[in-house]
């Protein structure tokens, strides 16, 4: 069985520091944390999944409106939610490790390529985005557990 130690940070940590450091958030990273609340993240998703599915349909001002229109829902429910608070959470950090600019712009990109790809009907291109997105998932994922020991019921660091 392994249990996860959580390093308590004095304000606000860099996901994508060397060590856990403190800094002040910019206006990117207040709204990228912002997709750490969770009914946000949730009309996000949603929104998403219908933009998607619009897309393939070939019905693009329905996939425009649908994306659009549950992300600015789930931002008028989240306008009174402090980032700093979101910005302690896992969720929080992980957010915050999305805003770096390579990762940001990784992402972009591969949801680009996506909606191409649907667009064509191209399993190809479906895949190029979704790999470039897991990509940049998985190098913000890398950052984030810097700031977290795991252990296992015997103690050792792993």
């Amino acid at each position: 069985m392994q249990k996860i130690a959580h390093i308590q940070p004095t304000r606000i940590v860099s996901p994508h520091a060397s060590s856990t450091v403190s800094r002040k958030m910019g206006m990117l990273d207040r709204m990228m944390v912002q997709h750490a609340y969770p009914p946000k993240a949730i009309l996000d998703g949603i929104g998403l999944m219908w933009g998607l599915h619009f897309v393939w349909e070939r019905l693009w001002l329905q996939a425009v409106i649908a994306s659009f229109g549950f992300a600015l829902i789930g931002t008028y429910l989240g306008r009174n939610v402090s980032s700093e608070s979101l910005a302690q959470t896992l969720l929080g950090k992980l957010c915050l490790g999305f805003a770096r600019p390579a990762n940001l712009l990784t992402q972009l990109l591969g949801y680009s390529v996506l909606v191409f790809g649907l667009g064509l009907r191209s399993s190809f291109y479906c895949l190029i985005g979704i790999s470039l997105i897991l990509l940049a998932h998985a190098a913000t994922w890398r950052h984030v557990f810097k700031h977290f020991r795991i252990e296992n019921t015997d103690q050792e660091k792993i």
